[in-house]
């Protein structure tokens, strides 16, 4: 009776000691996912600030565009109403009104240029 004792306490051992064997693997296992995790988050974290910036310089780049269009209207228009007034004169602009076109046109393709060196 004390051997079989002794056999069923060396099984009951054996089998704990198994048991501990895989307790410490799935520790070791939450401790590689764990880090694994944090690693993926802060991966995430740079992507999400990367796309947030993404979306700041194309929201800039649109107003960018659109001011820049605007300012395309008001010259043309700005245009039509000077060919208007300028009839009278067979067509011709003024010096002054030539290098206001001139300081305009300079101006508008600065910006333009910016806002597509800044895309």
């Amino acid at each position: 009776e004390t051997r079989q004792r002794g056999e069923a306490l060396r099984g009951e051992l054996k089998q704990l000691e198994e048991l501990s064997r895989t307790s410490e693997g799935l520790q070791d296992e939450a401790r590689r996912l764990y880090e694994r995790s944090r690693r993926e988050a802060s991966a995430q974290a740079l992507l999400v600030e990367e796309l947030e910036k993404e979306r700041a310089q194309r929201l800039e780049q649109e107003q960018s565009r659109l001011s820049a269009s605007l300012q395309a209207e008001e010259l043309q228009s700005s245009l039509e109403e000077g060919s208007l007034q300028s009839g009278h004169r067979g067509g011709r602009a003024s010096a002054d009104e030539l290098a206001a076109l001139r300081r305009a046109v300079a101006k508008g393709t600065r910006e333009l240029y910016a806002a597509r060196v800044s895309g």
